[in-house]
């Protein structure tokens, strides 16, 4: 596995839940749930590479 990081998200109560029973349903931890959202995300929009040295942290 590559280096990972731990994120701490601020987010709605009921976005919690909706996140908890969708995970449940689809047999992913939370945790999963999202990162599974992200990369379909970025594969949504071809991005393949996610080289973080040509990106800016505005």
């Amino acid at each position: 596995m590559k280096d990972v990081v731990r994120v701490g998200l601020r987010i709605p109560y009921e976005l919690n839940t909706w996140l908890i029973l969708e995970a449940e349903k689809r047999g992913l931890t939370k945790n999963g749930l999202v990162i599974q959202l992200l990369w379909n995300y970025f594969k949504e929009r071809g991005i393949n590479d996610l080289n973080c040295s040509s990106t800016s942290n505005d």
